[in-house]
């Protein structure tokens, strides 16, 4: 399959939840065989910045490997085989470049992660897109994450990119899954999130419903 999985992990603090997601999304990752390339790197200090870092590492992968890329992050939990995604993958002929996942079915409630990307210089353009928005957002002292400044590049990317969308089984909140869910989602709680979610004006309540952790296992 024509498929390179990739994610990465760094930790921000001592409560290792990260190294400990990559230990259980390996496990998963090679229960349905899947080709996967997952590393561990050097915190760059918050969790705003370890997240940013998404779309530089998703276009070194690119030049890296020469296959479509599935982005995972890595606290992703994997209930099922992605079977449409891989349908979709395996399509020669369908015309999507870019698949996301969303609850509503709408471009509005995109995830980012998973996203699909298949092998074409539309999907980079994309990624160089995005990083320019996550670039812009840095100098002018934004508090936001990676996925803030996606849909910038979203709205941009209709004029040349074609984009398909996976349902909510791709995205599911913790603690909502249910037969047919594929991909539960992980929500991290280390502090750095949190204060990070207090300067974006975040009230506490709900920051903690953001801020699951490990116990939605």
């Amino acid at each position: 399959m024509n498929l390179k999985v990739i994610s990465y992990y760094c930790d921000v603090d001592d409560s290792k939840y990260y190294e400990k997601s990559y230990h259980r999304l390996k496990e998963q990752l090679d229960k349905y065989g899947y080709d996967y390339h997952i590393e561990k790197l050097d915190s760059l200090g918050s969790y705003k910045e370890n997240c940013r870092r998404k779309v530089d590492y998703i276009i070194d992968k690119f030049r890296q490997f020469d296959s479509n890329i599935l982005w995972l992050d890595v606290d992703t939990i994997l209930l099922k085989r992605m079977t449409r995604l891989e349908e979709l993958n395996n399509d020669g002929a369908q015309p999507v470049d870019i698949l996301f996942a969303s609850p509503i079915h709408d471009i509005a409630g995109i995830k980012a992660s998973p996203i699909w990307f298949k092998n074409n210089s539309k999907s980079r353009y994309f990624l160089k897109s995005w990083k320019a928005e996550i670039d812009k957002s840095r100098r002018d002292g934004q508090e936001n994450f990676d996925h803030e400044v996606m849909f910038n590049s979203v709205i941009n990317g209709h004029k040349y990119c074609n984009f398909g969308m996976l349902g909510y089984e791709y995205c599911t909140w913790p603690g909502d899954s249910n037969g047919d869910t594929v991909i539960e989602m992980g929500l991290s709680d280390v502090d750095s999130k949190k204060d990070s979610l207090r300067k974006m004006g975040f009230d506490e309540g709900k920051i903690e419903w953001q801020s699951v952790g490990l116990n939605n296992e």
